[in-house]
């Protein structure tokens, strides 16, 4: 009975410590709102989003500031394309003179040949004397020499919300640092609803490279502009890649700023050049792929073919060790590897005949004793000869080959850390796609429970991103800083050694990667039972605890807050515009 007491208090003491958690977060009132929404009834997702936008924006126009604009007028530009109408500038132009807190003055550059679109501009130029046309062959950087300090980038055809030029230059008049501006979107119909909203991350230069996230409505100093060689001709996508290459700090607003009407599409080839393009000016080499939607998958080049030693650890269960094996074996396609699987103790018989049957160049170490994940990792990377070590739960089953060179060419990268795969339970919902500071009473998986084939918002579940920290269930990093941070924690023997880790690599200059390119099925704890002790979970939140509390850079803010966040998260999200 002593055990099923321990148990049931444990039981208890961690529920003390996630409602102790809440409140830190989110007040008194906050923690039982959030209590109360996870109680409430499923809502669609366009319910959802008309919650969210009672909640949220009327503050906004509460707080909206009453002092007009003192720097001047703000130079918006707008660059058409070819195949852009009359009626999509207008409507542009209309959302910018509803903007009442910021003078500006709209500068429009044409195609060319301009065609009709030429005579109607130069008509909407005459009717409003704030427009100016930038004839063909004319830089629009023209109009930035003789601006002040900020400028707007607008894609034509878009909406801009009532506030969005005085939130863009307000987040540069209130931190001389911030020189790049961006915020949130929807999509918006012909009859004016708005749906679809694409929640944004803080900047992720790896999340630019794979979908134009930071959207159509930029705000930007115009010495940024100068640094970056320009904004004239310019597809958004590759004026965003090169702004942000170039910023000192850059900001992201959690609020809706514009609205794609649904006749504005994503010119795939430019944003794939732009990309290519970048790739260049950093040095890095890579093919760029388009997976539609907007979304682009860069396949960096791996250098050599380094020996990687991935690391199994196991207990009986011969069924799942089997599959584990033959993953890496025979359904990775990285051929220069060796396998180290590390036997905690098996005592079945079919599990030792299949262990004694393993030859070089892969290995057995025997570990016996009490199950400890972090010595059973940290005892075989000491024998591991490769340069790179994945570590692989037992119940890691791959249905498809090029999942280690999919880790492989990110752990290469300069500035790289840890790297994570796509984890799926059996039945195709998503099981790991990163790990998030801030859940769950200190860190947990935001999209757990996704449909495998949902792009997630920003196309973050479809799409090489930075994230928080990523699984050990498969896990790869380089020996040499695996062996500089000490390997994992010892004192973390069965839970968080893996987010501890990947936290321990930020600190270091260290970023974690997360590919859905590496697409494994898990077998989640079907070898162990979930176990988080409580003394390892205070152990992380004494050391990362204000980390997690000041929320997960890398996490949609507006996914996170109020009773409208989990219902919009759990349907379908819309891809940027």
């Amino acid at each position: 009975m002593i055990p099923d007491v321990t148990a049931s208090l444990d039981r208890v003491l961690r529920a003390w410590d996630r409602l102790e958690w809440a409140v830190r977060k989110r007040g008194i009132l906050g923690a039982a709102r959030r209590a109360l929404s996870g109680r409430a009834r499923p809502r669609s997702e366009e319910e959802a989003y008309a919650l969210w936008r009672a909640i949220h924006e009327p503050r906004r126009t509460a707080s909206r500031r009453r002092e007009r604009w003192q720097g001047g007028s703000v130079p918006v530009l707008l660059q058409c394309v070819d195949g852009l109408g009359a009626e999509q500038l207008e409507r542009t132009l209309g959302s910018l003179r509803a903007q009442e807190q910021v003078p500006w003055t709209a500068w429009v550059a044409l195609p060319s040949p301009p065609g009709r679109l030429g005579d109607a501009t130069a008509a909407l130029a005459d009717v409003d004397p704030r427009v100016t046309v930038v004839e063909p062959g004319v830089a629009l950087d023209a109009a930035l020499a003789a601006a002040g300090d900020v400028a707007v980038l607008a894609s034509p055809g878009i909406v801009l919300a009532p506030d969005a030029l005085e939130s863009l230059v307000s987040a540069m008049r209130d931190d001389a640092l911030v020189e790049l501006v961006y915020g949130d979107e929807d999509r918006i119909d012909a009859s004016g609803r708005r749906f679809a909203p694409s929640f944004k991350p803080e900047f992720s230069m790896d999340l630019l490279r794979s979908t134009p996230y930071t959207g159509r409505l930029l705000g930007f100093r115009t010495g940024l502009a100068a640094r970056a060689g320009g904004i004239d001709g310019g597809e958004p996508h590759d004026v965003a890649l090169r702004l942000t290459e170039r910023a000192r700090r850059i900001a992201h607003l959690a609020r809706v700023l514009h609205h794609v009407p649904d006749d504005l599409g994503i010119d795939e080839g430019a944003s794939a050049r732009a990309i290519t393009h970048a790739l260049s000016r950093t040095g890095e080499e890579g093919a760029v792929d388009a997976l539609g939607g907007g979304r682009f998958r860069v396949r960096y080049r791996v250098r050599g073919e380094p020996l990687v030693s991935v690391v199994i650890p196991t207990r009986d269960r011969v069924e799942l060790l089997r599959v584990a094996v033959a993953s890496v074996l025979e359904r990775s396609g990285w051929r220069n590897l060796e396998l180290l699987v590390v036997d905690n103790g098996s005592t079945d018989p079919e599990t030792l005949r299949f262990l004694e049957d393993i030859g070089p160049p892969h290995r057995v170490i025997r570990r016996p004793g009490p199950f400890d994940w972090a010595a059973l990792n940290n005892d075989a990377a000491r024998e591991a000869r490769g340069e790179y070590l994945l570590f692989l739960n037992n119940d890691i089953e791959a249905t498809e080959p090029g999942w280690i060179e999919a880790l492989l060419e990110h752990a290469q990268r300069p500035g790289v850390g840890a790297v994570g795969a796509k984890l799926l339970y059996p039945d195709g919902t998503v099981q790991h796609a990163g790990i998030a500071l801030g859940m769950e009473g200190f860190a947990g998986h935001p999209f757990r429970g996704a449909l495998a084939s949902e792009p997630g918002p920003c196309g973050v579940l479809s799409v090489a991103r930075e994230c928080s920290a990523v699984t050990g269930a498969c896990l790869m990093i380089s020996r040499e800083l695996f062996d500089s941070l000490g390997g994992f924690d010892p004192e973390l023997r069965i839970a968080f050694n893996d987010v501890d880790l990947c936290l321990r690599a930020r600190e270091r200059g260290h970023r974690t990667v997360w590919t859905p390119h590496a697409r494994l099925v898990h077998h989640e704890s079907a070898s162990r039972s979930a176990e988080h002790p409580r003394g390892e979970y205070l152990r992380v939140r004494r050391r990362w605890g204000a980390l997690a509390l000041a929320g997960d850079p890398h996490l949609p803010p507006n996914l996170d807050r109020e009773i409208a966040a989990r219902a919009v998260r759990a349907r379908r999200w819309s891809a940027p515009g």
